[in-house]
């Protein structure tokens, strides 16, 4: 699986499970958090969805490490846990 369809499915899962619908404001580059679109409950629940949808185990140490704003960013933490 490649970073451009993990990017779509994040965006299809959020933009549906935070009913965001058609904000133009929402896209792969956005900050989640300062737009509003996640708060830390909606970080938890994008989190466990990553961890069943692909396999992956996301530590508190990732979340410290790695940058997780915007959907790019958390599509390039999934392909580096994935290789």
């Amino acid at each position: 699986m490649n970073i451009e369809e993990i990017i779509k499915t994040l965006e299809d899962y959020i933009r549906e499970q935070f009913d965001i619908g058609d904000d133009p404001d929402y896209n792969s580059e956005v900050d989640l958090f300062e737009y509003g679109f996640l708060d830390s409950m909606g970080a938890m629940e994008v989190i466990a969805y990553i961890e069943e949808e692909y396999s992956i185990e996301i530590t508190q140490k990732d979340v410290v490490l790695y940058p997780m704003n915007t959907i790019a960013e958390i599509a390039e933490v999934i392909v580096n846990k994935l290789d």
